[in-house]
């Protein structure tokens, strides 16, 4: 054997376009990483970051710390609720037993244990990576980004890419695998069809030959029989590879999954997969190609929501994934109990007294019961026992052992004795979906997605009265947590876990990991807080630096606020709204803006504060960009002076130490400092990525 050891992601409709990161290849690092709970051996969560900050122009906004001394950007990283959906490369490292995956949507590099199963981030990648391979003789991990068909390494602990070079010829390569013997790394091109091997330390790729299959997008190769694996993502076929010739010939088909990431672990010979059907990490047998499944990546379809009082936990179904979930309430993050026998369930409720978790089986109408540690069910009643009801939502009321239920438009009560379901009367409304009581307030709560409403409920007529809008979509599960009294929702569009107020209805993200469109960033240094103004939904958000999460305060009421500042000294929070023209003050408790007076300028984009003098500046970004200073009595700007870019100036922070203003521009990436007394402006690094908000902490 040739290996054996042991083991242990100008106006609103402009936004978008006027702040498009220009080129792939500017490619400056951006590293940084977090981990999950759960690994035995978990990357610390870095500090909060001080200095310059900055919200980046990616969809949704990502923040980045920023080197104001060179512009390296740093973006921050996370998990996040649905974890990870779109794993496209797989690599595997023989000397710590771990696979390594990258996700091409989420931009993040993850690793996986092949122990335990258990999946921790590793940071942020600076571009889209799908093919993953790993050199252990150098320890080197390689990747391709097959938009530019380059050759990139990674480094495995920061997630840091560096370009190595540019293949040529070879213009749609997605595989990638490493021969330890021969120390050879080859790739599959899907565009020609060829396989080919890469110089690792140019990236220039000579053909070997062709394939036979026209959609390779997988490799991996197993050292101790010198073969070379691959996956046809359009037939879904495992093949073997000549690597002589390149010739493909196929093992075998596992239908219904979308594979296309391969990695190969020489010490227990097991060839892993990446389904992107259902988001995990499937073991195919080489000799048949039969999947089974290995761990759970991400989750799609999260729907129904139910609280165990006893032990605190938050659990809810993922219909796509047909598994039970554990929920962190603090965080939104989701944890696989086991997966589910049926493929679909309406309702989750939990009777405390029992420790019964019940749902109800859609597709064949009856009650079952859900084992909290395996995620299997078990049918206690026969088929359609429920009765001629399609079940959307369940609750259960342990001060009368009442379980109730509730189809699109009328409540239900169900005899939990024999299975059978009894109508309460209508609701009243056509579109519920999630069930909760609070057995404190004997108050039973719905949410209805027609008028994306929160509800309560009536028991004994069943008759629903609106409480207030969620704010949010496709609210389908609900639950309450008696022990802190809060009503906790789920939102299947944005896989959000919602924290709602139950005498509004207005929901708040617990896991706001993108920022959706940041526009605006300032920070309070009295109380610590990072603000940011969401221009996607007009919100003010707080920002956790360190992870990059986000909360929602509340609703600015003015469409179009991009730039934003802070005094500290009064707690002030200033905005610039673009729509109106108008300096607007922020409450920081609510999120609500109010007009302070004119700008007299139309184009602001930025905002920044100097305490040492009290001076709120701002750039009016038409023609070359002036620098101004706004009476923060009524709005009204005074010109210092040209800032003279090629580009216009989106982002401002002021360093009150070194009394430095500085800037950033929206399409080239340049950090300037500015001269507050002249307003000239002078770059001084390249941040390679294009920054639309600053803010110094």
């Amino acid at each position: 054997m040739w290996w054996r050891v042991s083991h242990e992601e100008l106006a609103m409709t402009h936004l978008r376009t006027f702040f498009t990161i220009l080129g792939l290849l500017i490619l400056a690092a951006c590293g940084g990483g977090s981990g999950s709970a759960g690994d035995p051996n978990p990357p610390m969560p870095p500090p909060a970051p001080t200095g310059l900050l900055g919200a980046l122009s990616t969809w949704p906004s990502m923040g980045a710390a920023i080197d104001e001394e060179t512009g390296q950007c740093v973006r921050l990283s996370g998990h996040g609720f649905s974890g990870f959906q779109s794993v496209s490369g797989l690599a595997f490292d023989p000397h710590l037993g771990r696979i390594y995956a990258s996700d091409v949507n989420k931009l993040e590099l993850v690793a996986i244990d092949a122990a335990t199963g258990i999946v921790t981030t590793i940071g942020p990648l600076s571009l889209v990576v799908h093919g993953l391979a790993f050199d252990p003789n150098s320890n080197t991990l390689y990747g391709v980004h097959s938009r530019n068909d380059l050759l990139v390494t990674i480094d495995p602990g920061t997630a840091r890419v560096t370009v190595v070079g540019q293949f040529s010829g070879f213009t749609s390569t997605e595989g990638l695998a490493f021969d330890p013997i021969t120390n050879t790394l080859y790739g599959s091109d899907s565009s020609s069809d060829e396989l080919f091997t890469i110089d690792p330390l140019t990236g220039e790729g000579t053909s070997v030959g062709a394939l036979g299959f026209d959609a390779i997008a997988g490799l991996a190769f197993d050292p101790d029989t010198s073969t070379l694996y691959g996956m046809d993502v359009h037939t879904d076929t495992l093949v073997t590879i000549d690597t002589a010739t390149g010739a493909a010939v196929a093992v075998g088909i596992e239908p219904d999954h979308s594979m296309p990431g391969l990695a190969f672990d020489p010490a227990t010979d097991t060839l892993y997969a990446s389904d992107l059907s259902g988001y995990a990490i499937l073991t195919l047998d080489t000799s048949t190609a039969e999947g089974s499944f290995f761990t759970q990546l991400g989750y799609g379809e999260v729907e129904s929501a139910a609280f165990d009082p006893n032990t605190n936990t938050l659990y809810a179904t993922d219909t796509s994934a047909r598994r039970l979930l554990r929920l962190d309430t603090a965080t939104g993050q989701a944890t696989s109990v086991g997966p589910r026998g049926s493929a679909s369930y309406e309702g989750l409720a939990f009777d405390p007294d029992t420790s019964t978790l019940w749902a109800v089986d859609a597709l064949d109408r009856r009650l079952v019961v859900l084992d909290t540690t395996t995620g299997q069910e078990t049918y206690a009643f026969p088929d359609d026992s429920i009765g001629p009801y399609n079940v959307e939502g369940l609750a259960f009321d342990p001060g009368t052992d009442t379980l109730y239920a509730t189809t699109a438009a009328e409540l239900l009560i169900v005899d939990t004795s024999s299975g059978a379901a009894t109508p309460v009367g209508a609701l009243g409304f056509s579109g519920a979906r999630g069930l909760a009581y609070d057995a404190d307030a004997n108050t039973l709560y719905g949410s209805d997605f027609v008028t994306d409403e929160l509800l309560r409920i009536d028991t004994t007529t069943g008759a629903g009265t609106a409480v207030g809008p969620l704010g949010y979509t496709d609210v389908r599960g609900l639950a309450f947590d008696p022990n802190a009294d809060t009503l906790y929702g789920v939102d299947r569009v944005r896989d959000l876990l919602l924290a709602i107020e139950p005498t509004t209805g207005e929901g708040a993200p617990r896991n706001y990991l993108g920022w959706v469109e940041v526009a605006g960033l300032a920070y309070d240094p009295v109380s610590n807080v990072l603000y940011g103004a969401d221009l996607d939904e007009d919100r003010l958000l707080v920002i956790d630096p360190g992870r990059g999460d986000a909360r929602v305060v509340g609703p600015l009421g003015f469409e179009g606020v991009y730039g934003l500042a802070c005094d500290a000294t009064t707690g002030t929070l200033y905005g610039a709204d673009l729509k109106t023209n108008v300096l607007v003050r922020i409450d920081t408790t609510t999120g609500a803006a109010t007009s302070i007076g004119p700008l007299l300028y139309g184009s602001v984009f930025s905002l920044a504060f100097d305490p040492n003098t009290d001076t709120l500046y701002g750039v009016d970004t038409n023609g070359t960009g002036w620098l101004l200073t706004f009476d923060t009595a009524t709005g009204a700007g005074t010109k210092v002076g040209r800032v003279y870019t090629d580009h216009p100036i989106v982002g401002l922070a002021f360093d009150p130490e070194t009394n430095t203003l500085y800037g950033t521009t929206s399409r080239s990436g340049e950090l300037l400092v500015i001269d507050t007394a002249t307003g000239a402006g002078t770059v001084v690094a390249t941040t390679g990525e294009s920054v639309v908000a600053l803010a110094w902490r």
